[in-house]
């Protein structure tokens, strides 16, 4: 059961390792930035979870999924009011994507 558990630690560090470099070469990838923060998230690591999804929302403040996420990760970091704001934020792009 332990060498598992390293292998999977193993697995994520190098995860980790590829992402930031296509990050290097493209730091508007968007994809790589909100893989990289949901390996964050699953690794309890929410400040950087939570820069990089800011990161995406700035670079795209439709991405409905960003928003949420990070409303997410500002309610595990206790950090209510920024969670209300995202999550509001979600909301409103789910409520303005049905009307459309």
């Amino acid at each position: 059961f332990r060498p598992l558990i390293n292998l999977m630690a193993y697995n994520r560090e190098r995860e980790i390792g590829d992402l930031e470099r296509q990050l290097e070469e493209n730091p508007y990838n968007v994809r790589a930035l909100s893989e990289l923060a949901r390996v964050n998230a699953i690794r309890a690591d929410y400040t950087a979870a939570c820069q990089n999804y800011e990161r995406i929302v700035r670079m795209d403040e439709q991405n409905g999924k960003a928003w949420t996420a990070l409303g997410h990760c500002y309610l595990l970091k206790g950090e209510y009011q920024k969670c209300f704001t995202a999550y509001q934020k979600a909301l409103h792009l789910v409520h303005a994507s049905k009307d459309a």
